[in-house]
């Protein structure tokens, strides 16, 4: 029996129940979340025994090859499921329906139906309660792409739907020790009571440069004005689960390599036998663009008689098709070796090309030979291009010139130059815009963010970039006008954090003002959190963001009758409260301490809307009649005005003018003085004809 809070308490002190053991009995917030999560353990083992034991043999594989989207048949769903096992379980059990005409052979299964029904309908008295509350809480759920916003002391992270743009926390999360903001992962969250869990997610994170493609699938689904919402995230389900999986094997693939001409990685050595060195070395020798010639001929091995016997030319060209900041490009190697000569290219393209300009410029002088090809993997086991900082016996390494400061100086400016230039490029990544155009969009500026975030992390892992990331990048967002700054936030001040956790509280009532309110009522809601958060007597730093967004949404509900079921929009503090995750008492004293700070009333102008304004406005006549606002509009027949505006000015003069009027006399003593007012040039205040009363001060 649930016993009253002002009950007297059953242990027998004679005190009410709440002023006793009511808190006693609350078991605490760390607690019942270590309970809902051996539950839902419980839970997850007792279904997949079920799933297994006791349905059809093919359940599980039927099950599998829908989840991956129907694989060849030369694979096993087993070896594909590997890396998906934390997210295919979830949503086998509580989300996959057998389907008598999706599949060949019928198997003996209720049709649409989950594997949590079937279970319930015939186990359903082997759940305690909090398993049947997890059960009503994630069947059917849809899954979404949740992004991390923060990463919380003890591992906790706080995530946003990037479809529907809803924000939890989640406390400690096993396996994501190493997120960082701006990663993403497939996954479900659900509230248990007050408790905010993962029911299922994929166990590999995904960088921010796939966002791109997630707003674009975001997009569509808003095509047409709809809505993102469960049942919505239901009807594109497969298409969500298509593109994560297109995501993962992109991710798992080996990169691939190219050269700055887009080509892929191919090496090429193009042999040739020559008649006569010198001949060679001045015809190919124009290939070494920018070069001393002199330079080159000194480097060249000469014999007894000054003779080229050895000499290496540098196959150069101006610009660089993918860098903008670089001035040239080093295209191939041309060595000749006495009668020998050999050009080493990496790409196939190179090799065409190089092979026209040497006949070209030899002709007859040039025989062909032959052409190695060698993988790249094949070229790193060969040693063709070192790992490391190379031989020391051959010259400075790389790891040794990075080391001289003109190096590092001519390797800065040239990666400044590229970025520079970064911003009008065109990137597939942004539907073929260069990010100066796709900033004038939310989604466009969204993706831009993402794609800033990813090159960033990549660039703090070379030893080149990491001391000039701050620096470019910061220059790049100015350039864009991105107004979130990138520097480490150690040199963040106390109103930074303050800004961002309004942020944050904004974001929490605006997911709740596009589930529930209409954009009028959301607009009061975000303005009085602004207001929140420039008073002193309120401290929006402390204490958790949910409450503080459900108790501003509390009162605005409050100050417009939304709590009144047969209002137009009707809302109730269990919606609230379980979209955010709280305690109805902790909101209601919350909002009323708002309320009392900021000296909140009903038909309060600023955040009521028109009608409860009028309704809650009064004023009184000379006469000492108090008339509500609106009935000044509808008794025009006797006498009142017919416009508010005009209330205050004039009113005075139109009764004064409907008296009979006096000789006006003036004493003796009067006669040809003025008050120090006129003499001043100053008119008389006119009195109002209304005077407008304020319901909660005056009446």
């Amino acid at each position: 029996m649930k016993i009253g809070r002002n009950a007297p308490c059953p242990c027998g002190s004679g005190k009410k129940y709440k002023k006793c053991c009511l808190n006693k009995a609350r078991p605490p917030v760390d607690l019942f979340s270590r309970r809902i999560e051996d539950a839902y353990g419980r839970l997850m083992e007792q279904l997949y025994k079920f799933a297994r034991d006791k349905l059809a043999d093919m359940t599980m594989l039927i099950a599998a090859g829908e989840f991956l989207l129907w694989p060849g048949i030369d694979e096993n769903p087993a070896d594909l499921l590997i890396d998906h096992l934390e997210l295919f379980l979830p949503w086998f059990l509580f989300n996959w329906t057998y389907d008598p005409d999706g599949t060949g052979d019928p198997v003996d299964l209720p049709a649409h139906q989950t594997i949590a029904d079937i279970y319930a309908d015939r186990n359903g008295d082997r759940l305690d309660s909090h398993q049947k509350q997890i059960l009503a809480a994630i069947n059917g759920r849809p899954f979404s792409f949740l992004e991390i916003v923060r990463c919380l002391p003890g591992h906790g992270l706080l995530l946003r739907d990037i479809f529907s743009g809803l924000e939890n926390e989640i406390g400690a999360a096993e396996g994501f020790e190493d997120a960082q903001p701006g990663d993403m992962m497939l996954g479900r969250i659900v509230r248990v009571d007050h408790v905010v869990m993962l029911a299922g997610c994929s166990s590999i994170l995904l960088p921010p440069g796939f966002k791109p493609m997630v707003i674009e699938l975001r997009k569509v689904m808003k095509e047409g004005g709809r809505q993102i919402d469960s049942d919505l995230l239901i009807e594109y389900e497969p298409g969500i689960r298509r593109l994560y999986l297109m995501l993962i094997d992109h991710l798992k693939s080996p990169p691939r390599l190219q050269n700055t001409d887009g080509d892929p990685f191919l090496f090429h050595t193009v042999h040739y036998t020559i008649e006569d060195p010198r001949e060679a070395f001045d015809k190919l020798v124009d290939l070494a663009l920018g070069e001393d010639i002199e330079t080159l001929k000194q480097s060249a091995t000469l014999d007894k008689n000054g003779r080229i016997v050895r000499v290496e030319i540098p196959w150069i060209k101006r610009g660089n098709q993918m860098y903008n900041g670089w001035k040239i490009t080093l295209l191939g190697r041309l060595k000749i070796n006495g009668k020998k000569l050999t050009a080493e290219v990496n790409s196939e393209s190179r090799a065409r090309m190089i092979r026209q300009k040497i006949e070209r410029r030899l002709g007859s002088g040039a025989v062909y030979r032959t052409t190695e090809i060698q993988s790249p993997e094949a070229a790193m086991e060969n040693g063709r291009f070192p790992v490391g900082g190379g031989n020391p016996a051959d010259g400075p390494g790389q790891d040794e010139l990075m080391q001289l400061p003109e190096v590092r100086r001519q390797i800065e400016q040239m990666i400044k130059a590229d970025w520079n230039g970064w911003v009008d490029k065109k990137l597939s990544a942004l539907g073929n815009q260069t990010p100066r155009q796709a900033v004038k969009t939310a989604d466009g500026r969204e993706k831009v963010e993402a794609l800033l975030l990813d090159a960033r992390r990549n660039a703090e892992k070379d030893s080149v970039m990491s001391a000039i990331v701050p620096d470019i990048f910061n220059t790049v967002r100015r350039r864009l006008g991105l107004d979130v700054d990138l520097s480490p936030a150690a040199g963040k001040t106390e109103a930074d954090g303050k800004n961002a956790r309004l942020d944050d509280i904004k974001r929490l009532i605006e997911g709740f003002g596009r589930a529930c309110l209409d954009g009028q009522h959301t607009g009061f809601a975000l303005k009085l959190c602004g207001q929140i958060g420039r008073m002193r007597t309120l401290n929006i730093q402390r204490g958790r963001r949910e409450i503080w967004a459900a108790a501003i949404v509390y009162v605005i509900a409050r100050l417009n009758f939304l709590f009144d079921p047969a209002g137009e929009l009707s809302i109730t503090t269990d919606d609230i409260c379980e979209h955010f995750g709280t305690v109805k008492s902790t909101v209601g004293n919350k909002a009323t301490g708002i309320q009392k700070a900021c000296r909140l009333n009903m038909g309060d102008r600023d955040f009521c809307r028109p009608e409860i304004v009028d309704m809650f406005t009064f004023y009184e006549t000379p006469d000492g009649f108090i008339l509500p606002g609106e009935s000044l509009l509808k008794v025009d027949s006797r006498g009142f005005l017919p416009e508010k505006k005009r209330m205050q000015s004039g009113g005075a003069q139109a009764l004064e003018s409907s008296k009979p009027k006096k000789k006006k006399t003036r004493s003796k003593t009067s006669r040809g003085k003025k008050t120090a007012d006129q003499r001043a040039g100053k008119k008389k205040a006119e009195a109002p004809l209304f005077r407008q009363l304020k319901l909660f001060d005056d009446v």
